[in-house]
């Protein structure tokens, strides 16, 4: 059964590690998508056959990070205009 509406930020496929330039603006890589430079949202609501839930831990602690990265990002953004 294919989970409806998952975020690839829980799934265990799921890679920031490999692009971190990527990873900083909230894209991944899929383990389970063996085509280079492909990147996938963090976010992005879909459905996946590959989805593989993340330990709730693990998933959070993504989650964290993503927006402690996202509000440097927007603090630098800001301080530059």
């Amino acid at each position: 059964m294919t989970p409806d509406h998952i975020n690839c930020i829980d799934c265990i496929h799921f890679d920031l590690r490999t692009a971190p330039a990527m990873a900083k603006q909230g894209y991944g890589v899929c383990g389970k998508d063996g085509r280079s430079g492909r990147y996938e949202s963090a976010t992005f609501s879909r459905t996946c056959r590959m989805f593989e839930a993340e330990p709730t831990e693990n998933s959070q602690k993504r989650r964290v990070w993503l927006e402690a990265e996202r509000q440097r990002f927007e603090e630098k953004i800001m301080g530059a205009a």
